[in-house]
């Protein structure tokens, strides 16, 4: 799990580089909440995948709808976010971080669950 939170926060710090490099320090805010989020959710999903990798087939399909849930969620909290306050929270560099760092996140689990 270290490694999937060293490479989450590596993920994490080129997003919010990037974002502050092309919307300007403004964007940090809202980017860096749903890089937040878009890592935890994902450490969390991972976590409890890894648990029942070996398990029988139900408790694996169960901990990945799971994990799908909990990033649904996620990506629920920074819209609410961006709907709250959108002066805070610009919608295109907030969710933009949000799916920006989930994805690559997504692609690279498999190599972290074996």
């Amino acid at each position: 799990m270290k490694q999937l939170l060293v490479v989450g926060a590596s993920v994490a710090t080129a997003v919010l580089g990037l974002g502050v490099w092309y919307w300007g320090v403004d964007a940090l805010p809202g980017m860096g909440l749903a890089a937040a989020v878009a890592l935890a959710t994902h450490l969390v999903a991972a976590k409890r995948l890894r648990e029942q990798w070996q398990g029988p087939f139900r408790e694996l399909a169960g901990a990945f709808v799971l994990g799908m849930v909990l990033r649904l969620v996620g990506a629920g909290v920074v819209m609410a976010a961006v709907v709250m306050a959108p002066a805070q929270f610009a919608p295109l560099p907030t969710l933009g971080g949000f799916v920006a760092v989930l994805i690559p996140l997504l692609f690279m689990e498999i190599r972290f669950l074996k």
